[in-house]
């Protein structure tokens, strides 16, 4: 953590508070330290906040949530959350949600607000009564009931009016719902793959995006690089303040993966990105392959990729694997996740649910 600019940045908050009489929200982060506002995440993470809310609550008490108690913005962002997420929110999305966007009003807000059936119904009638809204009815549930298990409905296809009912246990698990299908997508049966199919999604696509989400929730900058943009990685994740970068990979496949001893692909990618990471001044790149899972064998090839390609690393890491390192880091203070994460994709292994959990 750079602690002075930590100091600095709460310096800026009072100064800001005292001459105008509100904390600064992202606009004003991103002017009072003249950086895109694509970058003041990272720039507080630096700092060790966790957002914006977090510095502002640290130097004035205020998190700048007075905003969101007026209850049509309230509603406003509950109800652009359950089109996003075509479904209506379950706590962990909210706390997710509101730690990836400044601007989006924290559980505690919302909570404050109302109680979770109140919050329904109140979002029902906003969403009956406001045509911008009309179109998330079909995922606000007609009733719910705080018990044992907790109902969402789902529409079981985007040209299908028929609502399906799916439960789900209440789980002390910190993974947030859109990871949960990430193992199935990792390594999809025939069955899984007709599904989602039905509903106009790719699995390897929708593969690729939760490893990403994955990788942003843990808190990196990602750059989406996915399908439909030219022969590039699905993505990479930056930690400018530690030099390290991994340049991501993911294998949905039906068949268990296996790594060529020389696979090309992987080596340009790695090529694609190494200048450009360079110049911004990272100094460790790994490539991190992400799939359903791997064995002892895969080793040999990923070693002779690494010394191809030139790379820091090379790391095999397991779908389940990936979702206890969400779990952990979410569990853990912002200050120690990156590292956290960094110290397992920064050697040449096979990340599994095993090596997560002793390095927790």
């Amino acid at each position: 953590m750079d602690e002075a600019l930590r100091e600095k940045i709460l310096q800026t908050i009072k100064a800001h508070f005292k001459q105008t009489g509100n904390a600064p929200g992202n606009a004003d982060f991103s002017r009072l330290f003249d950086v895109k506002k694509t970058s003041v995440r990272p720039l507080l993470y630096k700092a060790g906040f966790r957002s914006v809310g977090d510095a502002n609550e640290t130097a004035i008490g205020v998190k700048n949530e007075k905003k969101f108690r007026d209850e049509e913005k309230l509603l406003r962002s509950l109800g652009t959350l359950t089109r996003r997420l075509q479904r209506y929110p379950a706590v962990s999305d909210i706390r997710v949600a509101s730690m990836q966007d400044a601007d989006f009003p924290s559980f505690s807000a919302i909570s404050d607000w109302a109680k979770s059936e109140t919050r329904v119904e109140k979002l029902r009638q906003f969403a009956e009564s406001n045509t911008d809204f009309s179109d998330i009815l079909p995922y606000v549930p007609q009733q719910f009931k705080s018990s044992d298990r907790i109902e969402h409905h789902l529409l079981t296809s985007a040209n299908d009016s028929t609502i399906e009912e799916i439960s789900y246990e209440i789980s002390d698990d910190f993974v947030p719902p859109i990871l949960v299908p990430l193992q199935l997508l990792a390594h999809p049966s025939q069955r899984i793959r007709e599904t989602w199919n039905s509903q106009n999604r790719n699995v390897a696509v929708e593969f690729e995006k939760r490893v990403r989400a994955a990788f942003e929730i843990i808190g990196f900058e990602v750059e989406d690089l996915g399908q439909g943009r030219g022969r590039n990685p699905d993505g990479r994740a930056i930690d400018l303040s530690a030099h390290w970068a991994a340049v991501i990979d993911a294998k949905s496949r039906e068949e268990t993966y296996r790594l060529a001893t020389d696979d090309r692909a992987l080596r340009e990618y790695y090529e694609q990105s190494d200048k450009m990471l360079r110049a911004k001044g990272v100094k460790n790149i790994s490539i991190v392959i992400v799939s359903s899972s791997f064995e002892p064998k895969d080793l040999e090839p990923a070693k002779g990729l690494r010394k191809l390609s030139g790379a820091s690393a090379v790391v095999l890491l397991e779908a389940r694997a990936l979702l206890r390192i969400v779990d952990g880091v979410l569990r853990m203070p912002i200050q120690k996740r990156l590292d956290f994460v960094e110290h397992l994709l920064s050697d040449t292994q096979i990340v599994d649910q095993r090596l997560v959990e002793k390095a927790s």
